[in-house]
């Protein structure tokens, strides 16, 4: 008897725990909470969901998102020292977001 309400005391302080968290990623995840989403994000997103349109040519895995995730962060990536003549992009082909530098890429067009 005394076994039963253990093991249920414990199922609701995960419920309990799991309400309190709600809104962020989790542990795993650090605990990221939800960011405001700019309208450059979200066409950046548009564009991401999209991209299969870009280049009809090449397989892209379908996303299982359906607007449930709000939690997302965005970074900036910094080339290593070794990389400053092989894949560098110069001054003025960077591009504030991704959109602009999908519409100024002559490929794509």
């Amino acid at each position: 008897d005394s076994f039963k309400t253990g093991g249920q005391n414990n199922k609701k302080k995960k419920k309990s725990s799991n309400n309190n968290n709600n809104n962020t990623a989790g542990e795993g995840w650090f605990h990221m909470v939800p960011s405001n989403l700019s309208d450059d994000v979200k066409t950046d997103l548009a564009v991401l969901k999209q991209r299969a349109y870009l280049d009809p040519k090449r397989f892209y895995k379908s996303s299982d998102s359906n607007g449930k995730n709000k939690i997302l962060q965005v970074g900036r990536v910094i080339e290593g020292a070794a990389e400053y003549f092989s894949s560098r992009l110069a001054k003025h082909e960077r591009r504030q977001n991704l959109t602009e530098e999908l519409m100024a890429d002559a490929h794509i067009r």
